[in-house]
């Protein structure tokens, strides 16, 4: 059976900030932080 580890662990930092700061309380936030993560993610590979 495959894992999906590589794929649970380049999300969870997401997961941390979303419980850290109890959500977004925007409609645009969800987006913006999802492509600064897409961006540095990119980067940092």
């Amino acid at each position: 059976m495959p894992v999906n580890n590589a794929s649970e662990h380049e999300i969870r930092p997401s997961v941390i900030f979303r419980e850290m700061t109890n959500g977004f309380r925007s409609d645009w936030g969800p987006d913006i932080h999802a492509g600064y993560r897409s961006v540095t993610g990119t980067a940092r590979r």
